[in-house]
């Protein structure tokens, strides 16, 4: 596929190379937010965030709801006049080691903050995760690697999360989908009790929320000794739009919120990744971001995971390992701890 608008390669689904974002706004954003709506509608779910009805308030999109209908994230609807969280997804137990984001530097693969918040040396293998897989998203992104999230119906209770978290061989619960942010209450319902369950609690998430919240499931990961896998798509607002179809605003100022607030040595609490979808994430973006990162600290870990084609993005292909290993080095030059995801060497 070509760009509509250079004729330079750029993705089927974009229709946009990523000069052309950078360069012609204007006549780019349309053709983008054209392509994500109209793959929005395909899903029967709003086109862009609804402006007006009940002001939801969870998240950088600020859906105002209008009466029976549901916000950008599928998840909120307003129903008489009231916010209505549906709670939907599937719940599973993961044994350690886990293939989550943040595994390299948890506790339960690593043993790093043994014996405060493990106590086991080396990874806790006999243990489990109790992955929370939510339904719904505040983004909408071409190359989704869980994109079934939006028709996951199947109703999550609190009550029966907790009993599940109660496991003695259960030591973290992480929440992700899809993604938490519009479940926020949930995850500070069940969270909030973590001492009683004895288990730390994490976050995988595209930072989203407001920060007003976020702080207090911060203080539940804090004190738990969970952590925040954070997904930051882009460094530059037009390419963040251009993959995500929304705004990092809440992403930049959460990521500040739990580096400096939050901050926590072994194991670390803030745990960034960046996918690198070829021809939309440079080194050049890559190394944005990680100076981003280093002016919080620069002991930040963060992660590159290479794109796999999924959902939208089947003919942009596996990210190129060279692409992977330049990515690497633009983002050492300004973090101490930098590792890059290759699952296959293409």
């Amino acid at each position: 596929m070509t760009c509509e608008l250079c004729g330079d390669p750029a993705s089927s689904f974009l229709r946009v190379c990523r000069e052309c974002i950078l360069n012609r706004w204007d006549k780019a954003r349309e053709i983008l937010r054209e392509a994500h709506a109209e793959a929005r509608r395909e899903l029967g779910l709003p086109p862009e965030p609804p402006s007006e009805g009940l002001e939801c308030g969870a998240c950088v999109n600020r859906c105002r709801i209008p009466e029976g209908k549901v916000g950008y994230c599928g998840v909120v609807r307003n129903e008489g006049g009231k916010i209505i969280r549906e709670h939907a997804g599937r719940a599973y137990l993961d044994p350690h080691p886990t293939n989550c984001v943040g595994a390299w530097v948890c506790p339960g693969a690593t043993s790093r903050g043994y014996p405060k918040y493990t106590e086991t040396r080396g990874p806790e293998r006999g243990r489990y995760n109790l992955a929370v897989f939510y339904g719904g998203c505040t983004h909408h992104c071409f190359f989704c690697q869980n994109y079934e999230h939006w028709v996951e119906r199947e109703r999550l209770s609190a009550e029966d999360l907790k009993r599940r978290a109660s496991d003695p061989d259960v030591t973290c619960v992480c929440f992700f989908g899809g993604d938490p942010t519009p479940h926020y209450d949930q995850v500070i319902e069940i969270g909030r009790e973590w001492e009683e369950l004895r288990v730390r609690v994490c976050l995988e998430t595209n930072g989203s929320l407001r920060p007003k919240l976020m702080r207090r499931i911060a203080e539940i990961c804090y004190e738990s000794g969970g952590g925040f896998n954070m997904d930051v798509k882009a460094y530059d607002p037009r390419i963040y739009y251009a993959l995500s179809f929304s705004d990092p605003e809440y992403t930049f100022k959460n990521l500040e919120i739990i580096g400096r607030e939050f901050a926590r040595e072994d194991p670390p609490i803030l745990r960034p990744s960046t996918l690198v979808v070829p021809e939309y994430i440079t080194p050049e973006e890559v190394e944005k971001i990680a100076e981003f990162l280093a002016s919080i600290d620069e002991r930040i870990p963060y992660r590159l995971l290479q794109h796999v084609p999924q959902y939208h993005s089947a003919d942009l292909g596996y990210t190129p390992v060279c692409v992977m290993r330049e990515c690497k080095r633009a983002a050492e030059r300004h973090l101490e701890n930098v590792d890059a995801c290759i699952y296959r060497y293409a």
